[in-house]
């Protein structure tokens, strides 16, 4: 990301996935703050098994 050009590469977050990859949603939204354009949100019970959408 550090080497995309910031005025032409936004991004939109799924924040089941991160969570089901074991990353912070919240951390990782707030490292990419200024390219971020949409979010992506879906219920997810703690500890499930990851769900195939």
């Amino acid at each position: 990301m550090k080497h995309a050009d910031h005025a032409l590469v936004k991004l939109e977050l799924d924040m089941y996935w991160l969570a089901q990859a074991g990353q912070d949603p919240l951390t990782v939204l707030a490292r990419y703050v200024n390219r971020v354009r949409l979010l992506h949100l879906k219920g997810r019970i703690a500890n499930a098994p990851p769900a195939s959408s």
